[in-house]
Formats: structure tokens, C-alpha cells, sequence
């Protein structure tokens, strides 16, 4: 078992030798931009829907829409933020407060490909675009390679995920009921920040490299 355990390590400390090792500050800058280019595309296309549904979601909780208890709807781009955590399959939690009796907490996360095809198809677009860019940048010697250089703005990715939990926690007070939710870090670091962009990031860097050599067996 002391093998075993001796074995894993060394495994997971070579893969982040490995991604080390492909990192760039382009790579760290791409991955930050692409973090927020997916937010502002989910707003400009999804914003009033997810507004309506948060209402939805909100009477589901607390049994009264925000209006009858004299609530506000948070900002629609807090409310689409948080959809972008969850088109990675993250997971939100909920603690409702009755000024009057005791809070009800619960985690949320109704997976990614449960929602809209343009919510999760919107961060693995962009996620390919920029393992793509990233990967275009170097000359890519294998596919795995290719796999490591695109994964590499999981770095900038990661930390805009990180700091983008501080600003869409949403609090709605009512006349009775105060209701919190926000995405745990937990499922930001694991899913948002490393799963996601390892997949389509990677991805991204296959495409690169499969482009570049079929131009090279075109190119006589």
C-alpha cells in the first residue's frame, strides 16, 4: 500500500512538472480572458432567462415570489455568473433564513448538460478557442504535447474562477426570509478551474496540432 501511495505521488508530481513546464504568461493571460469572455457572451445571450428562472427558483425556496416579500432580484450579471459556474458542473450552495425559525441550507448543482445547450456550450468554446491560441503559439513535437500546451490556461482560468466567487455570492433579504447562495470553492477548484480547461483546453491544443500537420502533408 506504501508503494502504491509512493506511486500516485510520483505520478501526480510528474503531470505538474509537466504542466509547469508548458506554462506561459500568455497562457496565464488567455486563460483569464477567456474566464471572463465566457461570462459576458452568457449574459448578452442568456441573461433574461436566467433572470426569470431565478425568480422561479427563488418562489420554489421560499414559497413566495421576491416581490411578496419585498425582495429585490440580484444584478443580471450576478445571476449569469453564477450560471457559468454551473454550466461546469459546479455546485451552488443555498441557505435560506426565516427572521422567524430555523435556516435551511442545501447544495445545488443540476449538472451541466441538464441545462441549455448554449449555457455549457459556451464555456467549452471558449475554453477550445484558447487551448487552440495557446497551443498555436509553440511548435508542437506530439499530441501530447499539444494536450499540455493547450491545458495551460487552466492556470489563468483557475485563479478568474477563484476571485469571481467573491463577487457573485448573492444575498436577498425579504420581509420575512433572508436567502444566500453562492458556488463552493470545493467544485471551483476542482471542476471550474482544473477539470474544464484540462478537457477543452487539451482539446483545443489536439486541434492545433492536427491543423498543423495536415497543412504540413498538404504542403508539397
Amino acid at each position: 500500500m506504501v508503494e502504491s501511495r509512493q506511486g500516485s505521488q510520483s505520478t501526480s508530481s510528474s503531470l505538474s512538472a509537466k504542466f509547469r513546464e508548458h506554462l506561459s504568461g500568455f497562457s496565464i493571460l488567455t486563460g483569464v480572458i477567456s474566464f471572463i469572455a465566457g461570462n459576458i457572451l452568457l449574459y448578452l445571450f442568456k441573461s433574461s432567462t436566467v433572470r426569470s428562472r431565478f425568480v422561479g427558483g427563488f418562489q420554489l425556496t421560499s414559497g413566495s415570489s421576491p416581490a411578496e416579500l419585498g425582495a429585490s432580484v440580484p444584478p443580471a450579471w450576478k445571476l449569469t455568473s453564477l450560471r457559468y459556474y454551473l454550466a461546469h458542473n459546479a455546485e451552488l450552495y443555498v441557505i435560506a433564513t426565516p427572521d422567524s425559525g430555523i435556516a435551511r441550507s442545501f447544495r445545488y448543482s443540476p449538472g451541466a448538460f441538464s441545462l441549455d445547450v448554449i449555457v455549457w456550450a459556451i464555456p467549452m468554446g471558449v475554453l477550445l478557442l484558447s487551448g487552440y491560441l495557446v497551443a498555436n503559439q509553440h511548435e508542437l513535437r506530439s499530441i501530447s504535447e499539444a494536450v499540455f500546451r493547450g491545458s495551460s490556461v487552466l492556470y489563468g482560468y483557475t485563479i478568474a474562477a477563484i476571485l469571481g466567487t467573491l463577487f457573485v455570492e448573492i444575498v436577498v433579504r425579504g420581509n420575512n426570509v433572508t436567502m444566500e447562495m453562492g458556488p463552493t470553492t470545493g467544485s471551483v477548484i476542482l471542476l471550474v478551474g482544473i477539470v474544464w480547461p484540462i478537457l477543452f483546453g487539451g482539446a483545443g491544443g489536439v486541434v492545433s496540432f492536427i491543423l498543423r500537420e495536415s497543412t504540413k502533408e498538404v504542403t508539397p
